[in-house]
């Protein structure tokens, strides 16, 4: 009986997975800078139960309490690709002497690619706050990003869905964009110049016609301080 009811778990997660787009959540940047002139440096892998790739993060203060960010996702969805490349400004300040908090702002674009479809040209505008505390090695930190991804030629992606819900419809569900809101949590630990960081971030999405699986993820890589004031503290 047991072993019935786990073919059926997992002959049921095969049909939907194959009768569903999988969109995941995309690496937020969350760089906790605390100095003018600090530097923040990623790079990490992105895995999730049907997306594995990777992703590079950049973070500059030129300013006292404001920061410019870069962030770069690429992701297979077995089959499926997709790209995500954003752009932000941003605002930190201290609490006490040891948190932090940061609000950051922006926009970006990719590519979401169904096995050989049209492509489909992305764009997206995101807001996104972040609190933090860190002692000795330790860095913790969460927070809440809300997103709106346009898509321009909709092809790849009423490609997979059509046949479920009807071109139409799909056509005027992802023109008028998807919009998310993804909660996080991240946690650095090693030295003042290099960290290990890992992320988790878990994208819920607002449409009512278009089955998706939004897929969490988590990324694990390594964060670099370089020219960082901070460091020296």
């Amino acid at each position: 009986m047991k072993q019935l009811q786990t073919l059926l778990l997992f002959s049921s997660a095969i049909f939907f997975a194959s009768c569903s787009t999988v969109l995941p959540a995309y690496t937020p940047n969350v760089p906790f800078l605390k100095e003018k002139g600090d530097v923040h440096l990623a790079g990490s892998a992105v895995v999730g139960e049907y997306t594995g790739g990777g992703n590079v993060q950049a973070a500059y203060s030129p300013v006292r309490n404001f920061y410019l960010s870069s962030n770069a996702s690429i992701l297979s969805h077995q089959g499926p690709k997709s790209s995500m490349f954003e752009l932000g400004l941003g605002y930190y300040n201290k609490i006490g002497e040891n948190m932090v908090y940061e609000l950051s702002a922006g926009g970006g674009w990719g590519v979401y690619n169904y096995d050989g479809a049209e492509k489909d040209k992305m764009s997206r505008l995101y807001l996104q706050g972040a609190i933090g505390y860190s002692k000795g090695i330790w860095e913790f930190g969460t927070g809440l990003k809300a997103a709106r991804t346009a898509y321009k030629n909709n092809g790849a992606l009423r490609a997979n869905r059509a046949d479920d819900f009807g071109e139409e419809i799909i056509s005027s569900q992802l023109s008028s964009g998807l919009w998310t809101l993804e909660p996080f949590a991240l946690i650095k630990v090693g030295g003042p110049k290099i960290k290990f960081q890992t992320i988790f971030s878990y994208p819920i999405y607002s449409v009512d016609y278009l089955m998706v699986i939004p897929e969490p993820t988590l990324s694990l890589g390594l964060v670099f301080g370089l020219g960082s004031k901070a460091a020296k503290n």
